[in-house]
C-alpha cells in the first residue's frame, strides 16, 4: 500500500465519535466557506511554515482536497508578507456527505456559523443538481452576497437586504431535482448513470484497518479490483472479498446510528 495515504486503525472494541472539533477550530480562526463562481468550497490558508499541518488535514480526508501555495509580492510603500499555503476542498459529495453533516452537529462561536448556514443551503442546491436551474443560481448568487464581510453592517460596500425568507427557498427546493440522491452518491433522476464526479472512499480490510482513497477509480487501482464492485458494495453493508466500501468514515456511520 502507498502509505502517503491516510490511515485509521480502529481498536476491535472501540467506537471512535468522528465529529472533528479540532477542524472547526481552524475554520473559525482561518477557513471559510465561500465559491468558485456556483461551486462551494471550504478552503484554510496558514502560513507556509504551518503547511505540513494542511498536509495532515488533507491526508486525514484521504487527500481529497487541493494545496495551494499563494505568493505575497511586496507593493510599493507596504511591507511585504510572507508566502501562504491554502487548503481547498471542493468536491460536492465530500462537503455534502462530510462535511456539512459533521458541522451541523457542532457549536460555532463567530459570525461563520451564519455563514456556515447559508452556504449548507447553496450545497444542498449543488448536490441535488438544482444550481443547474435558474432559480437555484439566482439563491445561491443571494446566499453568496450576504455571506462574509458583505454580512458585517460596518462594510461599506453592504446595500443589501440580508433576509431571505424561508418561502424563497423552500421554492427552490420544491422544484424537480436534476440529480436524484442514493446513499449519498448522485444520479441523474430515474437512471443508473453517475453524476461524474470524485468522492473519498473509505475501505475497511479484514483487519479492522482503515484506508481511505480520493476516488472509485483510485481505490479500485489499490486494491487490484475493477471499479465496478466498489461502485456496487458502496454504502449497501456488504463485504465484497471480506472488504466494506463506504463514502463515509466508517465511525461516521455509526456514531449518525
Amino acid at each position: 500500500m502507498n502509505k502517503a495515504r491516510s490511515e485509521y486503525t480502529l481498536p476491535s472494541n472501540h467506537k471512535v465519535v468522528v465529529t472533528f472539533p479540532w477542524l472547526l477550530g481552524f475554520i473559525e480562526g482561518d477557513g471559510s466557506f465561500s465559491f468558485n463562481k456556483l461551486v462551494p468550497r471550504l478552503s484554510i490558508q496558514l502560513t507556509l511554515i504551518d503547511k505540513p499541518v494542511l498536509i495532515a488535514i488533507n491526508e486525514f480526508f484521504g487527500g481529497i482536497g487541493s494545496l495551494t501555495t499563494i505568493s505575497r509580492s511586496s507593493q510599493k510603500g507596504r511591507e511585504s508578507h510572507a508566502p501562504e499555503v491554502s487548503l481547498e476542498f471542493n468536491k460536492i459529495a465530500f462537503l455534502y456527505n462530510v462535511i456539512v453533516p459533521t458541522f451541523t452537529s457542532l457549536t460555532f462561536y463567530s459570525k461563520k456559523g451564519l455563514d456556515f448556514a447559508d452556504w449548507t443551503i447553496c450545497v444542498r442546491v449543488y448536490f441535488s443538481g438544482r444550481h443547474t436551474l435558474q432559480e437555484g443560481k439566482y439563491l445561491i448568487a443571494l446566499l453568496r452576497s450576504r455571506m462574509n464581510n458583505n454580512r458585517l453592517s460596518t462594510n461599506p460596500g453592504n446595500k443589501q437586504n440580508l433576509v431571505i425568507s424561508q418561502e424563497k427557498i423552500d421554492d427552490v427546493f420544491n422544484l424537480p431535482a436534476p440529480y436524484e440522491v442514493r446513499n449519498g452518491i448522485r444520479y441523474i433522476s430515474d437512471t443508473d448513470i453517475l453524476v461524474s464526479e470524485s468522492f473519498p472512499v473509505f475501505v475497511t480490510h479484514p483487519d479492522g484497518t482503515i484506508l481511505s482513497y480520493p476516488s472509485l477509480s483510485k481505490c479500485a487501482l489499490a486494491l487490484g479490483f475493477s471499479r465496478k464492485p466498489v461502485r456496487e458494495y458502496l454504502d449497501t453493508g456488504t463485504p465484497y472479498k471480506n472488504y466494506f466500501f463506504t463514502s463515509t468514515h466508517p465511525s461516521f456511520n455509526k456514531d449518525q446510528t
